[in-house]
């Protein structure tokens, strides 16, 4: 305790006495305030043992105990006995009102001053006691107004908090401990630790997260971390020990876990000299039980994004594609990552993944991207990771999301460990990831055909009719409801080898696509229809192509649609030819891709020159395409011959 002088405060004098105990880590102020006997102002030296009853929270975490409210008396050690105030010429209670109390204390009260004061005067300079309390007893006079003039004994205690440093399989009430962080994540309204200092704790509930290592989780304790600490606890670096002060040991529901109060977290350095003991000592007890060489967390399973078929954690070596903060909430930062596998059924489509315009970054990586949310100590790693650098991704969490139709799969990354990790260029897992990039880029047709150079037409373009050719220089929305254009096919939407986006399942009620699985083998489920029974589903041809004209240079995109319905249409029946008797209502996957590959093979003309990669693009034919308006700005394909 330490008292300071007493202060003029308007028409009142108000005294500041600071108080502390086992549980503290700092002093606490209470301002005392009296009008008209100044000598109802607490009578107390440093060292003595203080009552307060009535007083009330003030702002910055002072108390306040306000005139003619709040009641106080005082121990004093050195007697073992309750002071008895100096009255002077103050009565001892005006208008039924004494601030002092009259009646004996309770035993708790009684046994509760001598633990503070023998806590208290053990830790005093010896010596310094005595002299202390005497020149501070000759201050008091009994019949002046001013009590106490103390401002020379305003000392503090040395040794503040005077817990005791305990380890883990003792710790009880209030403590400071030396341990190792093994992990953290979310709570009940709060932040948890979990932390080891290779003892086993009494009476703990057993550790089940799959981040630790399932030898350490016997030794684990978790400690709930509160608003004062959450912040920086979510900064803590899994595999770092620490010194951790004013934990509280709890039982709830019959187990033992620990509560930081304060903000109170100090990393230790190992390579310091001389080696503080506590930590020391933790590295022993680590080494004897061979945890030195066991890595900090477990680390589950590599696995490609092709190999992603069901929910679960797993390890990625993935390159980095885009990165954002969350657009309503800034815990969380989203990254998009792709290691060039194709994975069709259970990664999403672009559109999906992104808002137009998409980042230039994921050009050609339609069902390759995987989107991970970055939250609980993650999100900050997020800014910092680079466009095209690759990366190993330790633990991330794959799940479905079941706001999509297919449900394709997203991940989310969190917890108090680094769990991204740069790979060093020239490392095995980076030569791989740089294989299956190679192999991307060679395979897949390219998409933007700056430098694809068309083929001179072997054909003469004065015999081609003309009469119901486009118009030149207008607009889409002012062409003729069909028309015709001398043009060749430059790229297509999705590409030609996902020849799985090409026949997609609809409702023929409500036009509505369907997941390409039906796992109850019954019915569908849609948006608009809950219950989309078999006998409502159709399969159409479906894709984009974009054509390049021969007289104008102009590219636009042509929607080729074929559905079950449109059995008459000339397109269909030509595609048809390839097919056999199939009947319209019961029309297979492989039928949709049959006509597929025949649409492709008419657009290259020559069969044998149709190879994969880039090739397949230079060697498409100049056709006469048939196309009609459906809105302002789009076409679609109704026929097509060769000039």
């Amino acid at each position: 305790m330490s008292v300071g002088k007493q202060e003029p405060r308007h028409d009142s004098v108000r005294i500041r006495v600071d108080l502390t105990d086992p549980t503290a880590t700092k002093h606490h102020a209470v301002f005392c305030y009296e009008t008209t006997y100044f000598e109802w102002l607490p009578q107390v030296i440093p060292g003595d043992v203080l009552v307060l009853r009535n007083v009330q929270a003030g702002k910055y975490g002072n108390l306040n105990g306000r005139e003619r409210r709040y009641r106080w008396t005082a121990y004093d050690p050195t007697t073992a006995q309750f002071k008895v105030p100096i009255w002077g010429t103050a009565p001892k209670e005006e208008n039924g009102f004494s601030p002092f109390y009259e009646s004996p204390p309770s035993e708790g009260t009684i046994r509760k001053c001598e633990e503070i004061a023998n806590w208290a005067l053990t830790r005093l300079d010896s010596g310094t006691n005595a002299e202390t309390r005497n020149s501070a007893a000759n201050a008091v006079a009994p019949s002046s107004r001013i009590l106490h003039d103390l401002g020379a004994l305003n000392t503090s205690l040395p040794g503040i908090s005077g817990r005791k440093h305990l380890l883990l399989d003792e710790a009880s009430g209030y403590f400071d401990c030396t341990v190792e962080i093994v992990g953290g994540g979310p709570g009940y309204g709060c932040y948890n630790l979990s932390v080891v200092d290779y003892t086993i704790p009494r009476g703990v509930y057993p550790n089940a997260n799959r981040e630790i290592p399932e030898a350490k989780r016997q030794y684990v304790l978790t400690i709930e971390c509160s608003r004062e600490a959450e912040s920086p606890a979510v900064k803590l670096k899994v595999g770092s020990v620490y010194r951790i002060e004013n934990v509280l040991a709890k039982t709830r529901k019959g187990y033992v876990q620990g509560s930081a109060i304060d903000n109170k977290f100090k990393e230790l350095d190992v390579r310091a000299e001389p080696r503080d003991k506590a930590l020391d000592a933790l590295l022993r007890r680590k080494a004897e039980l061979r945890f030195a060489s066991a890595p900090s967390i477990r680390e589950f399973d590599h696995r490609s994004l092709k190999n992603i078929d069901k929910e679960g954690h797993t390890t990625l070596i993935v390159e980095m594609v885009h990165g954002e903060p969350a657009p309503n909430d800034g815990n969380f930062y989203f990254i998009f990552v792709t290691d060039f596998t194709y994975n069709q059924p259970d990664l999403p489509h672009l559109d999906l993944l992104f808002n137009s315009p998409k980042p230039r970054s994921s050009h050609r990586l339609e069902h390759r991207i995987l989107k991970i949310r970055l939250d609980n100590g993650q999100q900050q790693y997020g800014p910092e990771m680079q466009v095209g650098k690759a990366y190993r991704i330790v633990n991330a969490s794959v799940r479905r999301n079941k706001k999509w139709i297919r449900g394709e799969f997203v991940a989310t990354l969190g917890g108090a460990a680094n769990l991204i990790h740069p790979l060093d260029e020239g490392s095995e897992e980076w030569k791989a990831l740089q294989e299956s990039k190679d192999r991307w880029r060679g395979v897949e047709p390219v998409q933007d055909l700056v430098d694809v150079e068309p083929e001179a037409p072997d054909f003469d373009l004065a015999k081609v009719p003309k009469k119901s050719f486009r118009p030149e220089g207008v607009a889409v929305a002012e062409w003729p409801p069909v028309c015709t254009m001398l043009a060749r096919v430059v790229s297509m939407k999705p590409g030609y080898l996902h020849l799985e986006d090409c026949s997609p399942l609809y409702c023929s009620k409500c036009s509505y696509p369907l997941p390409k699985r039906d796992d109850s083998g019954k019915k569908y489920s849609t948006k608009k229809c809950p219950t989309c029974k078999v006998e409502c589903t159709k399969r159409m041809l479906s894709f984009h192509v974009t054509v390049e004209e021969i007289t104008s240079g102009l590219r636009f995109p042509v929607y080729v649609g074929i559905s079950e319905e449109q059995t008459k249409l000339p397109l269909l029946q030509k595609l048809k030819q390839v097919t056999g008797s199939a009947k319209p209502g019961n029309l297979s996957v492989e039928f949709y891709h049959s006509l597929f590959e025949r649409f492709m093979q008419r657009m290259v003309g020559d069969e044998e020159s149709r190879e994969a990669g880039e090739s397949f693009l230079k060697h498409c034919a100049w056709m006469v395409y048939t196309v009609a308006k459906y809105d302002t700005t789009s076409v679609a394909l109704c026929d097509y011959e060769k000039p």
